[in-house]
């Protein structure tokens, strides 16, 4: 199995492993995530599900928690769980050459959040055209089948 990863609930981006940092975006390693039960586990985040010392986290299974970045958790005042993460596009590994400075403010976070926000409306575009096209394509091979 590959690299899989999850979507920050604070600024949006995905949780990276160090396998796909470099020092300015190394930050993007040190998680924190919060279940919906109120526990939580931090740590270095692998790239395949476990965070820290904990292996295989039973909790992650469920799909109940949040992940942040440390960084992004403590910028928004140590939120508790409220609603669980998403599944990252990106896989937490392709990532391009994107490599953003870490957060040290609540406009550096905003500015973070506004990358993502567009980030994510592109492949949505992208992702609606590539189905159409497929639509397009299947429906034509009906006609002519």
């Amino acid at each position: 199995m590959g690299f899989f990863s999850w979507e920050c609930k604070g600024g949006g981006h995905s949780i990276r492993s160090r396998h796909s940092t470099n020092n300015t975006s190394s930050w993007m390693t040190q998680v924190v995530v919060v279940f919906a039960d109120g526990d939580r586990v931090s740590g270095e985040y692998d790239g395949y599900g476990r965070v820290g010392t904990k292996l295989d986290y039973e909790g992650l299974e469920d799909g109940k928690f949040a992940m942040f970045h440390r960084a992004c958790w403590e910028l928004s005042k140590f939120p508790p769980f409220e609603s669980p993460s998403e599944n990252a596009l990106d896989q937490g590994f392709f990532v391009g050459k994107y490599d953003p400075k870490e957060p040290f403010s609540a406009a550096d976070l905003n500015r973070l959040k506004k990358r993502a926000e567009k980030a994510n409306d592109k492949a949505d575009k992208l992702w609606a055209a590539l189905m159409a096209e497929a639509n397009q394509a299947k429906e034509k091979a009906c006609e002519h089948g």
